[in-house]
């Protein structure tokens, strides 16, 4: 190899290492990963997720591991917030008396708050059939996750805990 040469593919190699840093990225996004979604806001939905799976299963056991046993629960009509008993015995109660129940958050946001808090708002749609006719419950909702061992529902409401309709 000649020294302009030598030069040259040295010169092409680093340039090409810098391109790929500077393309890929290096350590820490601030908690985000490499495609710019933060991990949190991952798990959190997974857990969301598995929670109105759980629902639309028509399983109770399985839904309610998802709440966090400290579970504030702002029911319409109620002048204080509910508990984790009273918030399995409405979804128990809405669980054995809908069928073909659908759960979703339109324009759902989730926003962590900390570490082991985080936030997700949005338009909560419950579809299900009752007597034989569908029926729907459209609401906004604000739902609190909190992580101590697990990710868990902290806190179920409409915004700023307003008392919400759901379960049905």
């Amino acid at each position: 190899m000649t020294g302009s040469f030598k030069y040259r593919f040295w010169l092409f190699v680093i340039l090409l290492g810098c391109a790929g840093y500077l393309t890929l990225g290096c350590g820490s996004n601030s908690g985000e990963s490499a495609n710019g979604v933060d991990p949190i806001e991952v798990e959190v939905g997974a857990s969301l997720d598995a929670f109105f799976a759980s629902v639309a299963a028509r399983n109770l056991e399985a839904a309610m591991t998802q709440v966090d046993s400290n579970l504030q629960y702002y029911r319409a009509g109620s002048s204080a917030p509910l508990g984790y008993v009273d918030f399995t015995v409405q979804l128990s109660g809405f669980i054995s008396k809908a069928a073909s129940i659908t759960l979703l958050i339109n324009d759902r946001g989730i926003v962590a708050d900390g570490e082991n808090t985080a936030r997700v708002r949005g338009i909560l749609v419950c579809q299900y059939y009752t007597g034989g006719s569908l029926q729907t419950l459209q609401e906004t909702c604000e739902i609190l996750y909190e992580r101590v061992s697990r990710w868990g529902i902290r806190s179920l409401s409409r915004y700023n805990q307003e008392g919400m309709s759901f379960p049905p």
